[in-house]
Parts: structure tokens; sequence; C-alpha cells
């Protein structure tokens, strides 16, 4: 069983090596949140609204074809919902980006390492702790992982 206090200890440990990596860690997350964000959604919903005016000038040009209506119509739909699926794939780079850069912020805020547990700076950095038999894994919010015994 954990007791609360080496859950703490864990906390203090994780924050403070990835303040004393910092130099490593930053960088490398950084170019993969840039390669998430280069990942073609933008393009991909530049052809899906290109699409859709595609569609929406067939449907125009269908005249009073109710099923050649209803098929296009359909088709637009579906368009419309695979462009709001992308858009909401666009913003979560945004967001790790975000989160990224509140952990940035507060490593070079740091001066030296942590010596008290807080849970305002658990709120602010820690997505997740994992509890495994001989390990925790501090999961932060920018994704960074980082293993400590126990």
């Amino acid at each position: 069983m954990l007791k609360e206090e080496d859950l703490h200890a864990a906390v203090l440990t994780a924050v403070n090596d990835a303040w004393s990596r910092k130099a490593d860690i930053i960088p490398a997350l950084k170019e993969n949140i840039k390669s998430v964000l280069d990942g073609g959604v933008e393009d991909a919903i530049t052809e899906i609204d290109t699409k859709i005016k595609e569609k929406q000038q067939e449907l125009l040009e269908a005249g009073h074809d109710d099923a050649l209506n209803d098929r296009i119509g359909d088709e637009i739909i579906s368009h419309r919902e695979e462009h709001q699926n992308l858009m909401t794939i666009a913003a979560k780079p945004q967001e790790l980006q975000e989160r990224l850069e509140d952990l940035d912020n507060f490593l070079d805020e740091q001066t030296e390492a942590i010596t008290e547990y807080s849970e305002v700076l658990v709120r602010r950095l820690i997505e997740k702790i994992t509890v495994y038999d001989e390990k925790l894994v501090v999961e932060f919010k920018s994704d960074l992982q980082i293993e400590v015994e126990v």
C-alpha cells in the first residue's frame, strides 16, 4: 500500500527530474508537437471544404430531382461531420502546445529543486499518476512521462 507521503515524494522526484533535464526534455517535446502540427490536418480541412463547395454547387444544379438532392445532401452532411472531426484533431496540438509552454515556463521559473509538495503545483503540471508494484509513472500535462521507483 502506497502512503500519501510516499506519493508526494515521488511527485517531487518526478518534477525535480524534469527540471534537471529540461534542456533535453523541452526541445524534444517541442519537436514532437511540431511533427504533430505538421501532420497535414490543415490540408485535409481545405480539401473537405472544397468538396463541400462542389457538392453545394451540384445541389443547386440538381433541380427538382428529390432522390439526387437527398443523396447530395447526405454527402454534404458527411463532409461537414468529417470537417468537424478534423477541426477537433487540429485543436488538440494547440492545447498540447499550451500545456508544454506552461511546463516550460514553470521549469524556467524554478531556480532550484523543489523541496515541498504543493497541491497547486500538482494540479498545474500533472495529468495523472499510475501506480505499479515497484514504480509510479507521473504523466505531465505536456505528455512527458517520468518513472519513479517506490
